[in-house]
């Protein structure tokens, strides 16, 4: 359900207002942003549909009447949701004593059990579609949590950068508003239906607002619902088209009007404030101190110097347009990129302490490395997780290229493509931290390599841990038919060397591939160690 001309002839403080939420095109807004300062009716157009749905379940729109089914909680084919300023309020949730974090809540078991119960799925596998939907949801976020868990007693809980556990309570009131009013609806099964947001952007910081409005948008397209919501935000105005932005203004005689601004989308903050917002952002205090001296004769004493001074800088930065502001951002961009993508220095510097202490091997399938065939492979990918691009040894491993070798794979490109670049480019799917191995967060043994040259778990793997394995060799393609016969074609030539060699031999041999005193380890080193290791020890 979307609505496209509404009329409200008197309703508190709105009188004959006529909203048109249509684009050229005359189709409904997916997205439609109130904006106006306090006072200016925002909350009210959105209490006045909500009223107009749950009580009397009609609202005359471009002269039709469209009967509106609503009904309670959510996941239950729920046509409506509103989000209220200073609470959660859910289809038919009632204005007073609900304790949100209880309806989150709620609604994370609803899903679950859904998953579980009518979909036959394991407990771990509900949880891990949950985190999916969580990371691809925030995938620009950078938050310092993730989903995590319910535990026996059905409470909820995420875990942090330090890997511990914590409760809804304990995140930051700013963390809890973002998921309550976001990660609730994707949640949610609502669909064709009219989602009413007030001050989405409350206790969030000016990053996160940036990006809120996509989130909303992806959500409503994909549901083909329709989002209306009040904001005071410059950050989520600036994300939005100017045809889904009505700013609401009062005029002279004291009535509420609303109109479209010409620009929105992608115009600097300072825009935002002045020319839609109608806020002057600027120091009123220097100007009329200024003027006062102007109307006295005296802007050219000491004092008056230092105030034109004052004011000259500030003009000159309201003036700064977006295209230099863009050059700035690209500017910086460049000199990060130089600082570790084009400083060849560095980058050497990089790729030969990294090859040593991988020994010469790729960190994921245990190919040789060489000039040729290698990459900086950033396990956290760069365009999700910015922050950690530079953050070597931590995020830094060497990886090979993963290129077909004979003419049959270079024509199945994709299946052969392994390690870093399946991870990152080649695969649309975003990446689940939680369950792709880190080179460096190895502590036992996880992987098991067979005389075939397959991979699989390790018999020492908990039910966790085998699941970690097994996700890791589909993501990074580590079964794939160019490794498989690689490494048993190294198994084949070892187990072939050894055949015309002495016990003794043989164990010198052996213990000579697996010494961890070496510079380098032969390629696929663990392989060779699953299948001849146990010959140093007979």
């Amino acid at each position: 359900m979307k609505f496209g001309k509404i009329n409200i002839k008197n309703y508190k403080i709105l009188k004959n207002l006529k909203l048109d939420f249509t684009d050229k095109k005359g189709k409904a807004l997916d997205i439609v942003v109130l904006a106006g300062l306090n006072g200016t009716g925002k909350t009210s157009i959105l209490e006045y549909l909500k009223e107009k749905l749950l009580i009397e379940n009609k609202l005359s729109i471009n002269n039709k009447i469209a009967i509106i089914t609503v009904e309670k909680g959510i996941d239950d084919g729920t046509s409506f949701m509103y989000f209220p300023a200073n609470y959660l309020s859910v289809g038919f949730f009632s204005d007073s004593h609900k304790n949100k974090n209880d309806i989150f809540l709620k609604s994370i078991i609803k899903y679950i059990d859904k998953l579980v119960f009518d979909e036959n799925k394991n407990p771990q596998d509900a949880y891990s579609e949950i985190r999916n939907i969580f990371n691809n949801i925030y995938k620009n976020f950078d938050l310092k949590f993730r989903f995590s868990n319910l535990d026996r007693n059905r409470d909820l809980f995420f875990i942090n950068e330090q890997n511990v556990k914590i409760k809804l309570e304990e995140l930051s009131k700013g963390e809890q508003e973002l998921i309550q009013r976001t990660f609730t609806l994707y949640l949610s099964n609502i669909k064709d239906g009219l989602i009413l947001i007030d001050e989405p952007d409350a206790s969030l910081h000016p990053i996160w607002q940036k990006y809120l409005l996509e989130v909303y948008r992806s959500f409503a397209k994909r549901n083909n619902n329709q989002i209306i919501l009040a904001t005071h935000s410059p950050f989520v105005i600036a994300s939005a088209k100017a045809e889904e932005v009505f700013l609401l203004q009062t005029n002279k005689e004291g009535n509420i009007t609303v109109s479209n601004p010409k620009y929105s989308k992608g115009h600097s903050i300072s825009y935002i404030l002045s020319e839609i917002m109608n806020t002057d952002f600027r120091n009123n205090e220097i100007v009329e101190d200024y003027l006062s001296l102007v109307r006295e004769g005296k802007h050219k004493s000491e004092k008056g110097q230092k105030l034109k001074k004052e004011l000259d800088e500030l003009l000159k930065i309201e003036k700064l347009s977006i295209s230099e502001k863009k050059t700035d951002y690209l500017e910086k961009r460049k000199k990060e990129a130089k600082k570790f993508n084009l400083n060849k220095k560095a980058r050497k510097e990089i790729i030969s302490k990294l090859k040593s202490s991988q020994k010469d091997l790729c960190c994921y399938c245990e190919c040789r490395i060489n000039y040729k065939n290698q990459h900086i492979e950033h396990f956290f990918e760069q365009k999700t997780h910015k922050a950690l691009i530079f953050d070597y040894p931590n995020n830094l491993f060497l990886s090979c290229e993963g290129e077909p070798e004979t003419e049959q794979e270079q024509k199945n490109r994709k299946q052969n493509i392994t390690c870093g670049h399946k991870k990152s480019n080649v695969n649309l799917e975003n990446v689940n931290y939680v369950l792709l191995i880190n080179p460096q967060k190895i502590e036992k043994i996880l992987f098991l390599y067979l005389e075939n040259g397959k991979i699989e778990a390790s018999k020492q793997c908990n039910e966790q841990e085998e699941k970690k394995v097994n996700y890791s060799i589909k993501r990074l393609n580590l079964d794939c038919e160019k490794l498989e016969r690689n490494r048993r074609e190294a198994i084949f030539r070892i187990g072939k060397e050894l055949f015309i060699l002495s016990i003794m031999e043989q164990k010198n041999y052996i213990r000579m591939l697996l010494n961890e005193n070496n510079d380098e380890f032969p390629a696929f080193y663990s392989a060779i160690k699953d299948n001849f290791g146990f010959i140093i020890n007979i």
